[in-house]
């Protein structure tokens, strides 16, 4: 019996001639180890609050990464959220929290918006039998993290 394809191979792009997130994992994590070693011990941030911000960069940087590879340019906003976010981890101003917020929100927003197109292109192209699109709950949960995310910023500010 052939084993059924998934959705983690689909974005892999092992079941598909589809572009790989390989070069976007790569650099998120070569992203986060460097600048792990490098700038973590000069942001003058506690270890836990200054490894979110710099994973926030690096996933910034990633899918800014795919969106090259993949041709997929409307995900080149990410770009701007990744500076957004180096712009916090070098600036000493007291409204710096604000560009991190925004650069979580869009970076947020992408992930769900590239991973909803995903899962929609895979279960319409027949890698999988019993295609379901995405449910609305999915967008509603979303849609309350990117909120409550926003409010706890403003809340900060």
């Amino acid at each position: 019996m052939p084993r059924r394809p998934a959705f983690a191979d689909h974005l892999v792009g092992t079941s598909s001639s589809r572009t790989s997130f390989f070069y976007a994992y790569l650099g998120i994590w070569l992203h986060a180890a460097v600048g792990a070693v490098l700038l973590l011990p000069y942001m003058g941030l506690p270890i836990a609050e200054g490894l979110a911000v710099l994973l926030l960069a690096s996933l910034c940087f990633g899918l800014s990464i795919y969106a090259l590879a993949g041709r997929q340019y409307d995900l080149l906003v990410n770009f701007i959220a990744y500076l957004l976010n180096l712009h916090f981890i070098f600036s000493q101003e007291s409204r710096a929290f604000l560009f991190l917020l925004c650069s979580a929100l869009i970076s947020f927003a992408s992930i769900y918006l590239l991973l909803s197109r995903e899962y929609n292109l895979f279960s319409k192209t027949g890698e999988q039998p019993n295609g379901v699109p995405l449910p609305w709950w999915t967008l509603g949960l979303a849609a309350c993290l990117l909120t409550f995310f926003f409010l706890y910023g403003i809340s900060r500010l």
